[in-house]
């Protein structure tokens, strides 16, 4: 029995320490703190998220333990009160060792035992702060406000040497370590090694713009370990800052781009699935619909994006298959509406019959309008909005109407309140356009009308050139452009 009893912790023993061998064990102390607890935090995207909290085993002492090694990838360990943080890199060959620092001397005073590509990164970055000072040292720190200062001859020479030192350092670094997580991070630092450009300096510069543009994510392509890191959503922004142009041909190319690198990991691709989607819905720019239609219609229709509830994706689907109906480019929808009579409706508008109060004088067949350009006007008396925008835009008609500028109204109250439209019309003065009234309500599932005022801007084949609630200020110039265009017959 004692036999057996033996044996059996012996192999709970040997079960314990091979469950630590092969999955994480990390050992952080921290001399110079008294804390009872620090923090060991994950970034996806822009998102910190706690893995674990590590309580003090004994003054300064913290140790995480996991059966089950962490997934690869860049980490912090997160020290209250002040939130203060250092990087550590996870590994699939790093996830036992030790962090050794000082809580008065973080950024120098640290230490890693048995983690090479810890200890080589934290040698990079000293080694880049301390030629970072030398930088300053050479051209000195302005003051706000004051232009940079001309370098002399002897400055610009050391500044050369500064750089090669630097470009040396990290390229030894690299061959050294090729596979490492760390020479991958330094990679995302480095600028390419371009190629001879021909041409006069701005074909160079536009040569470079698109070499840089192509090799953007190439630390990355080939190795996946940091796409749940900040550091891949850093450089994820500036590549839709610098190199992805603001109209959602180009949008949805960067894109595709991003989630093609990222498809493989789950955890990445929901994250930048769900910023895309939500950024570009709540977007304020003129025709981002045409991104979330691209990500309903090639993603979430293909069953790529399940981690979102089954109801919102099967109302997202549904927008999404009326928006793509008014993306700009698109023919609009053929849609007839009735002309309102104002005057004979405010004649009428205390008739006992409700069907009495309003006068129609015929039928307009939006395709049918001959116009080289219409604006076509949902609008409301009681929208407050629309009460600034109407009378305005009586005024932007009068001097665009000889240009070729024609406004089709159509106000979006039930039969029972079109004396409140036609009295806004008398109102406004805005009895010198097409004033129309759609007692099916069509308009409001063909055009999508959720909120008033709403306007298209459509060229004389009826295709859509601008949708939403324009602003006529920036509007005109917009216009013009677009009648120079027809005049010369590019469209």
């Amino acid at each position: 029995m004692k036999y057996f009893l033996l044996s059996f912790l012996c192999f709970l023993c040997l079960s314990t320490l091979q469950a630590t061998i092969n999955g994480a064990h990390l050992k952080i102390e921290i001399e110079n703190y008294e804390g009872k607890e620090v923090y060991l935090v994950k970034y996806v995207g822009d998102q910190a998220y706690i893995k674990d909290t590590l309580l003090a085993e004994t003054s300064g002492q913290f140790i995480y333990k996991s059966e089950e090694k962490l997934k690869s990838g860049i980490y912090y360990i997160v020290i209250p009160p002040k939130n203060e943080f250092v990087e550590i890199l996870l590994t699939e060959e790093e996830q036992q060792y030790t962090l050794q620092m000082d809580h008065t001397r973080l950024t120098e005073d640290r230490e890693f035992v048995n983690a090479p590509q810890n200890s080589m990164l934290q040698n990079y970055r000293l080694f880049m702060e301390g030629k970072s000072d030398t930088h300053k040292s050479i051209v000195g720190t302005p003051k706000e406000g004051e232009e940079k200062p001309t370098l002399a001859e002897k400055q610009q020479n050391q500044l050369t040497a500064l750089r090669k030192e630097v470009k040396t350092f990290q390229k030894e670094l690299i061959e050294k370590h090729p596979q490492s997580l760390a020479a991958t991070i330094i990679k995302t630092q480095i600028e390419p090694d371009y190629p001879d450009f021909d041409g006069n300096e701005t074909e160079r510069q536009q040569q470079k713009f698109w070499y840089t543009k192509a090799h953007f994510f190439e630390p990355f392509t080939s190795d996946s370990r940091l796409f749940s890191s900040n550091l891949f959503f850093q450089k994820v922004e500036q590549y839709f800052e610098r190199y992805t142009a603001i109209q959602p041909d180009s949008i949805n190319q960067s894109i595709d781009q991003v989630l093609g690198l990222v498809n493989n990991d789950e955890e990445a691709f929901r994250f930048y699935y769900l910023k895309f989607l939500n950024e570009y819905l709540q977007s304020s720019y003129v025709g981002m619909d045409a991104v979330v239609v691209h990500l309903v219609k090639h993603y979430m229709k293909k069953g790529k994006a399940d981690f979102i509830a089954a109801d919102k994706r099967k109302e997202l689907i549904a927008k999404a298959s009326r928006w793509e109906t008014l993306l700009i480019g698109k023919t609009a929808p053929a849609f007839r509406s009735y002309h309102l009579d104002v005057e004979g409706t405010l004649l009428h508008k205390n008739e006992e019959d409700p069907n009495q109060r309003f006068k129609l004088s015929g039928l307009l067949d939006l395709h049918n309008l001959e116009s080289p350009f219409t604006l076509l006007v949902f609008w409301s008396p009681t929208c407050g909005h629309c009460k600034k925008t109407m009378p305005e835009l009586v005024k932007f008609h009068q001097e665009y109407k000889a240009k070729g500028l024609e406004v089709v109204a159509v106000c979006d109250k039930e039969t029972e309140e079109y004396p409140g439209c036609a009295q806004a019309i008398k109102d406004w003065d805005a009895i010198h356009w097409i004033n129309t009234v759609d007692p099916s309500n069509n308009f409001r599932f063909l055009f999508y009308v959720d909120e008033t005022p709403k306007m298209f801007l459509l060229d004389h084949k009826k295709e859509i050139l601008l949708k939403g609630n324009l602003k006529l200020d920036s509007l005109g110039p917009i216009l013009e452009d677009f009648m120079k265009k027809y005049e010369a017959g590019e469209r």
